[in-house]
C-alpha cells in the first residue's frame, strides 16, 4: 500500500496539506479513475471525526455512515445513457 499511497513530501508549513501525495496523470482510465489519483481526493472530504477515529471499528461505523458530497469517484457519479457521467 505504501506504493500507491505515497505520502506528501511538503517542505513549507501550509494550511492545507494533503497528507497523500498526487501523481500527473495521462488518461482517464488508468489515470483519473485509479485509486492513486482519487484517494488523496476523496480522503480529503472524509471528515475530520472520522479520520482521528480511535478504533478501527470506530472507523468502520463513521466511514459506512458518512455521506459523501462532492466525491470525484464514478461510484458517486450518476450516469445517463447516451451523455455518460454527470
Amino acid at each position: 500500500m505504501g506504493e500507491v499511497f505515497k505520502l506528501n513530501d511538503n517542505k513549507h508549513n501550509l494550511r492545507v496539506n494533503p497528507s497523500f501525495a498526487s501523481k500527473n496523470i495521462r488518461t482517464v482510465h488508468y489515470g483519473f479513475q485509479s485509486i492513486s489519483y482519487l484517494a488523496p481526493r476523496i480522503w480529503i472530504l472524509v471528515h475530520k471525526i472520522v479520520k482521528e477515529s480511535l478504533s478501527l471499528k470506530s472507523f468502520k461505523k463513521g466511514i459506512k455512515q458518512w455521506v459523501p458530497y462532492g466525491c470525484p469517484c464514478r461510484l458517486c457519479q450518476q450516469y445517463v445513457q447516451g451523455l455518460g457521467f454527470i
